[in-house]
Parts: C-alpha cells; structure tokens; sequence
C-alpha cells in the first residue's frame, strides 16, 4: 500500500519537472520581466528604452527579431501582474551563475542608460534588483560605470 502511494507521488512529481527548454524559457521570462520594470521605473517608458531591451534580449539569449518580440509581449503581460521582483529574482538565483547575474545587471544598467540617463528610480531599482540577486556592490557600481562608458561612447 505504501509504496503503491510513493509511486503514485513519484510519479506525479516526475511528470512536472519542466525540461530544459521550459527552464531557458522561464529564464528569460524573468530576465525581459526585470528589464521592462527598469524601464517602466522613471514613469515614462521611451522608444530608445523598448528597442534597448529588444536589442539586449537578442544578444544576451541569441534570439531573433520575432522571439525577442514575443519574448517581450509576455513579460510585459507578466509585469503587469506582478506583485514583486522576487519570484522572478529567485528564479534567475536558482538558475544564473554569478558571472551571469553581473551581466545580467549590466543589462539592466544598459536599459537604464538608453535614454541618456539614469533616473534616480532606475538607480533605486537596479540597487534593489542587485540586492535580491546577491550580487556585490562592487560590481553594482562596475557594471554602472561600464554601461555609463559605452553609452557615452
């Protein structure tokens, strides 16, 4: 009896572990989610800031024109109902390696500075984001200063 139950659960966890395309997928969901937050943050989102993250989606995932589209439709769905960053935070911790998270930060700090400028609420929440991906101040503040160069460049 017992093990007829275990096997019956072992079974049903088996069948919902998600494949690794699932895994990718949800990735960048909630990568492009984060992105859109950055720029939605200083209340005005620019037409330079939507082709940044469609530019940056495509380079960091290697993703063509149509994906990242699409890519970016779901996460503005998904922004909308979120309540918080961290479920897609915690997703990226369970996933990304920390080389990854720097990038990912730097990403953000792209997005932020596509406009020519980083709003004092850009900065807030590229901190936070940071914060909630443990990833250093130090390289908080490189990964600034590096999108802050090429952008001015």
């Amino acid at each position: 009896m017992i093990r007829t139950i275990k096997k019956f659960f072992s079974d049903r966890i088996s069948e919902q572990e998600p494949t690794e395309e699932e895994r990718q997928h949800a990735l960048q969901v909630a990568a492009s989610v984060l992105l859109i937050e950055i720029s939605r943050s200083d209340a005005h989102v620019s037409e330079v800031e939507e082709k940044k993250i469609l530019d940056v989606l495509q380079k960091s995932f290697s993703l063509d024109q149509e994906e990242s589209e699409n890519l970016m439709t779901l996460a503005n769905d998904k922004t909308d109902d979120a309540v918080s960053f961290h479920e897609f935070t915690r997703e990226i911790n369970d996933q990304f390696s920390a080389d990854e998270k720097v990038k990912l930060v730097k990403m953000l700090w792209d997005v932020a500075m596509a406009d020519g400028e980083i709003d004092k609420y850009e900065d807030y929440y590229i901190r936070k984001i940071t914060d909630l991906l443990y990833v250093s101040h130090s390289d908080f503040i490189r990964m600034k200063h590096k999108a802050i160069e090429e952008a001015e460049s």
